[in-house]
């Protein structure tokens, strides 16, 4: 800044032209062009003692001692001058004066009382030429023109002021912080994802409906097909000819038909055939052995019915095929599974994340998990809004932020021929019977978590019984250790990597794999 002292000897030590500042006397020269007391104080102001500023002498011997070991000009200077900078300023000071750094933070803003003047040579030239000793640019004033008392005061101004300010301490202001605008950034963002994903259903919407529905091919009834394949059949078996024959005259086949049937039928109960003759006695066989005609007729009866004996093994074989169907299919199962999680956020499974995690065996954070909740409820809630307005009805309210809800079910399908439903919840179960069906525990590693359960010794933080009715799982990262209390107690640790999401579904398989073990064990009759 011109007519500033320290920013004149910033300028010519950083562009190396500190061999130009000349010291006569008790004046300092800067290149010919201007001339300060060596006394004057600049405005950097000592950060040791009661904070002074420095003059322009000091400054001066440390710039041109700036490379020097800091205890060689310490001695240095106080040996020369008897005043050196004190080595808590000597860092920020160097940076200043070298361009390392455009601005510093002990700079002070003050209008010093010094005396600003051209240099000795300069003087002495004004001098002969203008008859006048008068120090500073008045001298430049053109003959014959005075200068009024506001150009003198401007110029003073102008001479003494210090930039404070500049576009690189704008922008490198300590405390500014731009989160804000990450913010609403974030923010537009996930609008135009939802607009985007919109968007895109209402087209898929359409082509739906502009899509060509398939045309289903009317199948003939057949009736006339049936009524020719009968006819077929009653002419190769030549109940028509007969029918005709006796006088009988059918409108249709299918009457011809049922006429040829019924007529066939009629001579077949009218005249059975003749059964065989019996075989003659042998000779000389008496009268009184061979049996009569009725009761060969009893005899033939008592062939054509089963017997009692028979009739009971019938039976009995039945009756056996019946339980060893009830024994394959096992016993009867009721009751859905309940898993409980813990109630804050800080494990890693709760009940935002553990239904992707146990259904599709993907783990995501919480974070993660409620954001994508957060997208999923503000898309329904315009939907249902735009249905609200559509009918004339008052819109519904927006779900909470971080809402979740107290009971969630889910379908398991690891391990499952059909889906299997199982509860998943962080509320402890009101009713005996609920808790029952309790199955499984996700611990966060404290006992606070089981202060409020029914079983022997929970309230106090012995949780032997506990995890001997209930299955205890722990999940933590595998770059975590796993504290000492958890390792004392009788729970199932599966460990989560943080970058490989394709390992996920091994440790949900592993999970479902130690519940199916633990249930079996215990005879469980729920539907698991």
């Amino acid at each position: 800044m011109l007519g500033d002292p320290l920013s004149l000897l910033r300028e010519f030590v950083s562009n190396g032209k500190i061999d130009e500042v000349v010291q006569s006397g008790d004046r300092v020269d800067f290149g010919g062009k201007f001339s300060f007391s060596k006394g004057v104080p600049t405005g950097y102001k000592s950060q040791q003692g009661k904070a002074h500023f420095y003059d322009l002498e000091t400054l001066l011997f440390f710039a041109r001692n700036v490379n020097v070991k800091f205890g060689e000009y310490f001695k240095k200077a106080g040996k020369e001058i008897g005043k050196q900078v004190s080595f808590v300023d000597r860092k920020d000071l160097h940076d200043y004066l070298t361009g390392e750094k455009d601005r510093s933070e002990f700079i002070q803003v003050a209008v010093q009382d010094f005396e600003v003047g051209p240099a000795p040579a300069k003087r002495a030239r004004l001098e002969v030429a203008g008859g006048e000793a008068e120090a500073g640019p008045s001298a430049a004033v053109p003959e014959g023109k005075e200068e009024s008392a506001e150009e003198i005061m401007l110029r003073t101004v102008r001479e003494n002021e210090l930039q404070l300010r500049d576009r690189n301490s704008m922008l490198s202001i300590p405390g500014r912080s731009f989160r804000k605008v990450l913010t609403i950034l974030s923010q537009a963002q996930r609008e135009q994802q939802v607009a985007q994903k919109q968007q895109e259903e209402r087209r898929r919407q359409q082509e739906r409906q502009r899509a060509p529905k398939p045309v289903i091919p009317v199948r003939p009834s057949g009736r006339y097909e049936r009524q020719t394949q009968q006819d077929a059949t009653l002419k190769q078996m030549g109940a028509a000819e007969l029918g005709v024959q006796l006088g009988f005259q059918p409108t249709t086949a299918a009457a011809a038909a049922a006429a040829a049937g019924s007529s066939a039928d009629a001579q077949r109960g009218a005249a059975p055939p003749p059964p065989p003759p019996p075989p003659p006695p042998p000779p000389g066989a008496s009268l009184s052995r061979q049996p009569s005609a009725q009761q060969q007729q009893q005899q033939q009866q008592q062939g054509s019915r089963p017997s009692s004996r028979e009739e009971q093994q019938r039976r009995s074989s039945s009756s056996q095929q019946q339980q060893q169907r009830r024994r394959s299919s096992g016993p009867h199962r009721v009751g859905t599974p309940v898993i409980m999680v813990p109630p804050g956020m800080t494990a890693l499974l709760n009940m935002h994340n553990i239904r992707s995690f146990l259904e599709s065996g993907v783990f995501k954070t919480t974070e993660q998990a409620k954001a994508e909740q957060a997208i999923k409820d503000e898309e329904e809630h315009r939907a249902a809004v735009a249905a609200a307005q559509a009918a004339g009805k008052e819109p519904p309210k927006p779900k909470p932020p971080g809402w979740k809800e107290e009971r969630i079910s889910i379908q398991r399908t690891v391990g499952r021929k059909a889906p299997v439903k199982y509860y998943i919840t962080d509320k402890e179960p009101a009713h005996k019977q609920d808790w029952e069906r309790v199955v499984a525990v996700i611990c966060l590693g404290k006992t606070w978590q089981f202060k409020k359960w029914p079983f022997k010794g929970a309230a106090s933080g012995d949780l032997v019984d506990t995890f001997s009715r209930l299955m205890g799982v722990f999940v933590h990262y595998t770059d975590e250790t796993v504290d000492a209390t958890v390792k004392s107690w009788n729970v199932k640790i599966l460990g989560i990597n943080r970058q490989s999401r394709h390992r996920d579904a091994t440790v949900a398989q592993e999970f479902w794999h130690l519940l199916d073990a633990h249930l079996q064990a215990r005879s469980s009759t729920l539907a698991y």
